[in-house]
């Protein structure tokens, strides 16, 4: 089994960009905050997390999700790695497979948030 399950906070707002072979895709990038105790104290943290989201996914995140947007996220992990300067360089990416609306912002600059239409996931939207 791979997936990856996160909720919390848009950072920003979207941008729909699009790969070498044309397809649409954005790139989340979503804020956690938990908190620990530490020497009896309380302390308050945050995670932030990137991922990809690709074909309609992308398209609708862009137009639905403004900065601050509430997101329950289901995503697979990816595993890549290159060359550079003789040394192999590994990195994760988490592509997302399923975003759930949960409170959302409208984007800048548009008006009031519509509501995101039923999900639908398509493998072939993600670049392989």
């Amino acid at each position: 089994m791979n997936k990856f399950l996160i909720s919390g906070r848009t950072t920003k707002d979207l941008i729909l960009e699009t790969t070498a072979h044309g397809k649409p895709f954005t790139v989340l990038t979503i804020a956690e905050n938990y908190g620990y105790i530490k020497d009896g104290q309380k302390v308050e943290s945050v995670n932030y997390f990137r991922i990809l989201a690709y074909g309609e996914q992308a398209k609708n995140a862009v137009k639905f999700c403004g900065k601050g947007s509430y997101l329950l996220i289901e995503a697979r992990i990816e595993n890549d790695n290159y060359e550079k300067d003789g040394h192999k360089i590994y990195k994760d990416a988490m592509i997302a497979r399923r975003i759930e609306y949960a409170a959302l912002k409208a984007p800048a600059g548009s008006s009031a948030a519509e509501n995101p239409p039923a999900f639908t996931y398509d493998p072939e939207q993600e670049v392989k």
